[in-house]
């Protein structure tokens, strides 16, 4: 997949410098465009998700007015796709980081049980990324009743047209939170 833009990168050296519009439709502006939205794509899936990096891969390079971005048709970049959904396909993909929260928060919640002073405990967790916040809620779900996730994100939507979470929405989950009503 790097190839693929060091290629175009070196095929732009050969046809020689250009300026002014000629550079937002040269190869070069596209190689690097393609390599930052990669290393974006790394970032997610080493820092946050695998979830979050498929998501990012599948629109990011939808493309925009002119089309997807060439570098969606090479080879490498359909196998890195299909390696995504072969992977997830097995299991569903899940960051360590998730794993080992799980972790910790099942031995506090079991410990908890035990200790009177403990009991009723509740336990906050913060992501950067909507998208994480509801793979978290999925991901923690699954140990109910011990572990009972409520999302609270922002009242403004996100760029797939979801809805944030209301004033009133957001105030029910703090004064639950707080102890201040039972579910």
């Amino acid at each position: 997949m790097f190839k693929a833009a060091q290629d175009r990168l070196r095929a732009s050296r050969q046809q020689g410098a250009r300026g002014g519009d000629e550079w937002y439709n040269s190869s070069v502006y596209w190689a690097l465009t393609n390599l930052q939205t990669l290393a974006r794509v790394m970032s997610y899936l080493m820092d946050h998700s695998p979830r979050l990096a498929k998501e990012y891969l599948d629109t990011a390079f939808a493309g925009s007015e002119k089309g997807p971005p060439p570098i969606t048709k090479t080879p490498a970049f359909k196998e890195l796709v299909a390696e995504f959904e072969k992977a997830n396909a097995a299991a569903p993909l899940v960051h360590p980081k998730m794993e080992k929260l799980r972790g910790l928060l099942l031995d506090y919640f079991v410990s908890a049980e035990d200790d009177p002073e403990r009991q009723g405990s509740k336990a906050m967790v913060f992501a950067n990324f909507r998208n994480v916040v509801e793979e978290l809620v999925d991901f923690l779900g699954s140990d109910a009743p011990l572990v009972r996730p409520t999302k609270f994100v922002g009242q403004s939507g996100d760029a797939k047209g979801r809805k944030g979470q209301s004033q009133k929405e957001q105030l029910k989950v703090r004064i639950f939170f707080c102890g201040l009503e039972r579910d």
